[in-house]
């Protein structure tokens, strides 16, 4: 099975980026065959040490730190330290379905596609 790199920018997250990451463990896809790197602007909130603890209990999610504290510069970073044959893009506000990252890998196989997207829900807090 390919190998598939998650890219999250965050910033100050504390209220989002516990449900995230906990629906991208849960996802159907291998641990084995994905990475999660969150990229983090130096958030003055919690959001650092939530993550820490994730990618203590998960060798598959790692923290980069993300100078600029620009979206557009974490998701560059995040790719250049990427290993995945796929690149997914994924917002800190979001709770994915189960099936979310092989639907994905799925269907850029299926078509051959650069890119392939799904709808987004914001969650609700």
């Amino acid at each position: 099975m390919e190998k598939a790199s998650l890219i999250i920018p965050c910033r100050n997250e504390e209220k989002y980026i516990k449900l995230c990451l906990e629906s991208l463990i849960e996802n159907d896809y291998p641990d084995e065959c994905k990475e999660i790197i969150v990229v983090d602007g130096f958030s003055i909130d919690n959001t650092r040490k939530i993550v820490s603890h994730f990618s203590m209990k998960f060798p598959f999610i790692k923290m980069l730190d993300n100078p600029e504290l620009t979206t557009p510069y974490a998701f560059n970073l995040g790719i250049k330290h990427s290993t995945g044959n796929h690149i997914i893009l994924i917002s800190a506000h979001a709770v994915y379905p189960v099936n979310y990252i092989s639907s994905l890998v799925k269907w850029q196989n299926r078509l051959n596609a650069e890119n392939v997207g799904a709808q987004f829900k914001p969650m609700a807090l």
